[in-house]
């Protein structure tokens, strides 16, 4: 199974670095890993980097640059339009992957899930945990739904308080 990580950005090179590397440091699972990243027109000298991570990480970096801002609902769209995997995971790009997240991911799709839904952990600049639950996006934890049973469905829409947050 390819996974690609689709994620837009906008001058937030300076953490980008750490979301490749915990990409790259992911271990205990057999996926095939893209990342494809969407520049909102940067100026903080992201495309050079890019070029340098290239030749760094262990998986293709698929790259474009916008000439001009397209609006971040755009953006999200090109990045997820960039992928050729089986999966898509949309990721912030100051976000970064906790321990082991790509060996359960692939857990949950061999289950047969089309869709896996997980909440997340919110820190500040100095990784230092923010707590504010109403910024939280889906109630109750995580959970497998499968939205071809309707009863599932319907759970799932009253747990989900908004895409992302």
């Amino acid at each position: 199974m390819k996974v690609s990580f689709c994620i837009p950005t906008y001058n937030r090179v300076k953490f980008i670095e750490d979301l490749l590397e915990s990409i790259n440091n992911q271990s205990s699972h057999s996926l095939i890993v893209e990342v494809c990243i969407s520049d909102n027109a940067s100026t903080d000298g992201t495309e050079e980097s890019i070029n340098i991570w290239r030749d760094r990480f262990n998986f293709p970096i698929l790259y474009q640059r916008h000439n001009e801002n397209i609006g971040p609902d755009r953006n999200y769209l090109s990045a997820v339009n960039m992928g050729t995997g089986d999966y898509c995971w949309i990721f912030g790009s100051d976000d970064i992957l906790t321990k082991n997240s790509l060996a359960l991911m692939e857990d949950k799709l061999a289950a047969g899930s089309d869709i896996y839904l997980c909440d997340r952990r919110e820190l500040d600049i100095s990784m230092t945990k923010i707590s504010n639950p109403h910024r939280r996006w889906l109630n109750g934890g995580s959970r497998l739904f499968s939205f071809s049973n309707e009863a599932d469905l319907i759970e799932y829409f009253s747990k989900c308080n908004s895409v992302g947050g």
